[in-house]
């Protein structure tokens, strides 16, 4: 089985010039780590690269058998499948033509059921903390000295978190790693490598020749402003699933937190992903 996995990463290899060019980067690499600083070193490398590639082979030739190991591991965890015909079905009584109860009603009390270690929840209520202080309370102070606004924003964000946290759980982790991010971030990866190392593109041209090949590019990553664009309207589609009617109806309420979530949560954890040195 083995055997056969490293013909199919060697055939691959041998079909791809931009593999080729990668591999003997890597292996001329391994040499000179390996006579001029330690010749484990050097080994150790070269073995990594080899079972990077075949586990990367491996993954997109048997997605299915990827996944089902995911969902064992989801299993263990004890993560739940979402189910998109139970998610039809009223909440209370399950029927799907229920025409008494609110279907897909939010929890009210979504905090129910979760145990959090102490420190964890003081690191959370200090993220929240610094939110509002940064945001909502130079303005706020100068209104009122009533504690009251504050405390019930940073309870709906509270409760807001708790809903998010359960939503994840029903996700089909396995469908979406296997089916969309590995595909998506191999498709990227190949633009890229082939840009560098074949048509020898300079770094600081690269987005300017994404534009000008008309490769496909996410609307975000246009500039700042499309980014914050796209993130105001990332919060506006998680509102609804996050927040009580009774908040989302009040347009002040909606629009406030639209930019918190916008400016200070969701677009300092972009930067944080894309930072070039967290991802190296």
């Amino acid at each position: 089985m083995l055997l056969y996995h490293v013909k199919e990463v060697l055939l691959k290899f041998y079909q791809d010039d931009i593999a080729r060019i990668v591999a003997l980067v890597v292996l001329t690499l391994s040499i000179v780590v390996g006579f001029y600083v330690s010749s484990i070193l050097g080994l150790i490398i070269l073995l990594f690269f080899i079972n990077g590639c075949a586990a990367a082979v491996f993954t997109l030739n048997h997605k299915e058998t990827v996944g089902r190991y995911l969902q064992k591991l989801k299993d263990f965890f004890g993560y739940k499948d979402y189910d998109p015909l139970a998610a039809s079905q009223c909440d209370v009584c399950g029927n799907e033509r229920c025409p008494r109860h609110n279907r897909n009603a939010l929890i009210h009390e979504p905090w129910k059921g979760f145990l959090i270690e102490a420190p964890l929840d003081d690191a959370v209520d200090r993220f929240f903390s610094h939110i509002l202080d940064t945001f909502v309370r130079n303005w706020h102070s100068q209104i009122t000295p009533d504690e009251q606004f504050m405390l019930g924003i940073k309870s709906n964000l509270r409760d807001a978190l708790c809903r998010l946290l359960i939503r994840a759980k029903e996700l089909d982790a396995p469908t979406v790693i296997t089916t969309r991010l590995l595909p998506t971030f191999f498709i990227h990866y190949e633009i890229i490598a082939k840009m560098m190392l074949v048509d020898h593109v300079p770094m600081d041209r690269l987005a300017k020749t994404f534009l000008i090949d008309e490769y496909p590019i996410h609307p975000a990553v246009l500039n700042r402003q499309a980014e914050v664009n796209y993130l105001r309207g990332v919060a506006k589609v998680l509102i609804p699933r996050l927040f009580t009617p009774e908040n989302i109806n009040c347009k002040i309420f909606f629009n406030l937190i639209k930019e918190l979530l916008s400016f200070w949560v969701l677009l300092p954890l972009l930067d944080v992903i894309s930072d070039p040195n967290l991802i190296n």
